[in-house]
């Protein structure tokens, strides 16, 4: 809506006539063309190039699974299981 407003802000400036309307014209030309492009690329090429990036990358739900797999295994690794072989693995060191 807010692009469409200004466009359509800027045909009076496009199609306007008088002294300075040269000048005028080549501005609303600019403000037309330039808010037609950016959203061209807006909802059309940006949405086409993340869907051809997006199969590329894996999803951060398979990290964050990956982190906890680690971290479990990692607390099972360094932590003894009872308070008994704790003492037994201090002494025998």
């Amino acid at each position: 809506m807010t692009m469409l407003s200004t466009v359509f802000g800027a045909l009076p400036l496009i199609l306007g006539g008088g002294p300075g309307a040269e000048a005028r014209a080549a501005i609303g030309w600019v403000v037309f063309g330039g808010l037609g492009i950016a959203t061209l690329f807006t909802l059309v090429l940006i949405p086409v190039i993340y869907s051809l990036l997006a199969p590329l990358t894996s999803s951060r739900a398979h990290a964050g699974i990956r982190l906890d797999r680690e971290l479990r295994d990692a607390e099972t690794e360094t932590e003894p299981t009872s308070s008994k072989e704790a003492v037994q693995v201090g002494a025998a060191e």
